[in-house]
Order: structure tokens, then sequence, then C-alpha cells
């Protein structure tokens, strides 16, 4: 059996979406890819065979990479919850979703939701319902991640398409893309989003009328943003996109982290001269900034950001979720 789950880019609304705003968030055309098949119970991801127990009252195996540690939280789950696990071979194959072969360099397109996703599909069948899918990759992604993450990442590799998510419940958006060319860039490092995030629960602590306004205006910017898709609206899009924008740089001004690093503002810079705007895709400062320009400025923004140094993506969005293949 081979099961594919795709990754994911956040459209628009992160951070917010940590503290139950909505957030909207596509699929795209990059996979982790399984392929369970009968052989000898084991685990093969980046290389790495690690062979597991499933008969000696849970699962016992050495981690290795950390895609093994994601495996065995799913397999843990499922268990928990009645699912039979095979006895088979694993194979799991993401580095369509990094640069380089091994992950050399993460693009922050949400790995290991999409390990997850192919898994639980995997685990339930081709019959069961995404929200079943959802269910279980979320548990499981949130045992691996002792409880970190707003899950967005585990609804697109789940259902695919794109989404409007918000405290743990993922709808369907109807997003029209006319007039409007969005291209994806690799910044050129990557980011801890864990980082980031540690200091903006500081700001929480320390300032929370600072953290709860940086919030509202990424959370109005996110509801501007979400109308306008659905309406076929560019210029809405992209004034949207600007001021999200605006609030995430404010949010990193305010918490003291770099979120809209040089980098994303020179990707800022560029999408303006060509009459769009331009926004982190995930937790910034490194990572895939989203220009958003109005049709027929795509490849005039790619060349400029190709010019600066950076790496253009070709990311089909709106990708199917997890499914056999």
């Amino acid at each position: 059996m081979i099961v594919r789950a795709p990754g994911k880019l956040v459209l628009c609304g992160e951070y917010a979406v940590l503290e139950g705003t909505a957030a909207c968030v596509t699929a795209v055309g990059r996979e982790a890819v399984l392929d369970l098949t009968p052989g000898p119970r084991e685990v093969v991801a980046l290389g790495a065979a690690v062979a597991y127990d499933l008969d000696a009252g849970g699962v016992h195996w050495a981690e290795r990479p950390a895609t093994h540690a994601l495996v065995r939280a799913m397999f843990d789950t499922a268990r928990d919850r009645g699912i039979a696990v095979p006895g088979a071979r694993w194979a799991i194959d993401s580095d369509a979703l990094n640069l380089g072969v091994g992950g050399q360099h993460k693009l922050g397109l949400g790995s290991s939701a999409a390990v997850a996703a192919a898994v639980a599909r995997a685990l339930l069948g081709d019959e069961v319902p995404a929200e079943d899918v959802f269910d279980l990759a979320l548990a499981g992604h949130l045992r691996f991640s002792a409880g970190r993450g707003s899950g967005i990442d585990v609804a697109a590799a789940s259902f695919g398409g794109t989404l409007r998510y918000q405290d743990r419940v993922a709808q369907p958006m109807q997003a029209h893309w006319y007039g409007l060319d969005v291209v994806c860039v690799y910044v050129g490092h990557s980011q801890s989003t864990r980082a980031f995030l540690a200091q903006t629960e500081r700001l929480k602590a320390d300032d929370r009328p600072a953290y709860d306004d940086a919030m509202a205006r990424i959370d109005a910017a996110t509801e501007r943003f979400a109308a306008g898709l659905e309406a076929g609206d560019a210029a809405a899009v992209i004034a949207a996109v600007d001021a999200a924008g605006r609030g995430m740089a404010g949010l990193g001004e305010r918490a003291g982290a770099d979120i809209v690093s040089a980098p994303h503002r020179a990707v800022r810079r560029i999408a303006a001269s060509c009459g769009g705007a331009a926004k982190p895709s995930g937790a910034g400062g490194g990572d895939i900034a989203l220009a958003f320009v109005p049709a027929g400025q795509a490849a005039r923004v790619s060349s400029a950001l190709a010019e600066a140094g950076m790496v253009v993506l070709d990311l089909p969005l709106a990708a199917p979720g997890a499914r056999s293949a």
C-alpha cells in the first residue's frame, strides 16, 4: 500500500490561531509518501530502519530520527483506541517537503503532520472519512509534540484543499484566486518555530495588553483575507496580506523575535514593487514567504526574488489530502 499526504502553507492567521481565532491554510502538492509492505516489523525513515515490537505490552524500539518517535506516538495512540497496527515494513519518505536529500533544509511545510496523516490513513483505510483521519493524526501528533501546536498542519494534510481552521475544526473554503498570483519562496534558511513561540509566550505573560493587541491585528487581517479570497477580490486579499505581515512584524518587535526578518522584508519590498504584498507563511524568521501579486506579475516577482538569492518553489495549492495511491 502506498499512502500520500500533502504538506501545507499557512496563508493567514499565524500565531493568533493558537489563541483560538481563525486561520487559513492550504495543502500543497509536495507530499510525504508511506510505503506499507509485508515484511519485517520495522519503520524506515531518513535511511535508518528501526525494528518494533507490538506484542510485548506496547511498542518497544530504539528511536533514531524524530520520524521514528512520531510513528511510535501514532502506533501507541492507535492501540489505545483499539485500532490494530499491522506488523509490516513502514517506509516513509518526506524528502519532498524539504530541500536537499535527508531533510538538509526544512521548509516549514509540515512534514511531521504529513507523516502523521499518512500513517493515520494507512491504519484506518480508504473507507474512513477524512474527519476520522484528522482525529487520529492530531491525537498522535500532539502526543509526539507534548501537546504543542494548533493542529492546522495536520488538518491540511488530512483534508487537503484550502481550509478555514479554528479551535481544531476545519471547514473547506471556496477559494477563488481570480486576478491573483501566489509566489512561494524559501528565504534561504530554516527557523525554529519553537524558539519564536517561546518568545511570544513570554510577551503574553509579561505584557498581556501588547500581546492581545498584536493578536487582534492578525485576527482582523485574517478575517479580511478569508472574505476576500472567498469573494475572488484580489485587491482585498493583497491588502489583507499586507496587514497580516505588518501584524506579524509588530508581534515580533514586541516579543523580541525577528519574525519578519530581513529576508522577509526584502520579499515584502519586491512584492510591493509589483503591486502586491507578502508575509511569512508559518512562524517567520526563515522558511517560506508568500507573495500575493496581481495576475501576470508572478514571473517578474520570481525573477527579482531569484536575483536576491532566494529559492522560488513550485508548490501547487489546494492539493488533495491523505489517500492511498
